[in-house]
């Protein structure tokens, strides 16, 4: 769905090659998105990262859309007209200086696993799962705990055996429940409310 979107957005604007700036339109085309609800927690709109994807397309019709976004909000609000340029350019500073302290956060005291640390940023903003393979001790849990520290989010980890059961991952059965012959689990720091 997302990449079909991503193509709409390439045709409208008029290029003939899908940027990544054409799937972060595309991902913010759902304002109950994952990627709409990310932007607000790290304190960035949905209309500034529009337009910092918009600029960073650079096709004339982009330019031409950010322009008139750009009106429309000066008709809507004359009152921020004389109180200097803290439009498009201070939120592109802004948004980029989060995702750039988020990005130091996931690679501090790392090696070479900048790459990593984009990719989980880019899917934890899509929205999007990512699954990292590797050996032991190569740091995939603990970008996984500090992406989680950087979304203000919950981290929930078990290393399964063939052994593992449900109650591990997804929380004992309520005794108490049972009693009454309901079917209900203690989830409160399992994976059901990570």
């Amino acid at each position: 769905r997302v990449l079909l979107e991503a193509e709409a957005q390439m045709e409208l604007l008029g290029q003939e090659n899908t940027q990544p700036a054409h799937l972060l339109l595309a991902l913010m085309e759902d304002t109950r998105g994952a990627a709409c609800s990310m932007l607000t927690d790290i304190d960035t709109g949905r209309k500034t990262a529009r337009q910092l994807a918009l600029a960073a397309v650079g096709s004339p019709m982009a330019k031409a859309q950010l322009a008139a976004e750009e009106g429309v909000e000066a008709v809507q609000k004359p009152e921020r007209r004389g109180q200097g340029d803290a439009g498009a350019d201070g939120g592109q500073e802004s948004l980029g200086r989060k995702l750039a302290e988020a990005h130091v956060t996931l690679v501090r005291g790392l090696v070479e696993r900048s790459t990593e640390a984009k990719l989980l940023l880019l899917a934890a903003l899509s929205g999007e799962h990512l699954f990292f393979l590797g050996p032991p001790g190569t740091a995939k849990s603990l970008l996984a705990r500090r992406l989680a520290e950087v979304c203000r989010g919950s981290f929930f980890e078990r290393l399964l055996t063939r052994f593992s059961v449900p109650e591990e991952v997804f929380g004992p059965l309520s005794l108490k429940a049972l009693e009454n012959d309901e079917l209900r689990r203690k989830v409160e720091g399992f994976l059901p409310t990570a």
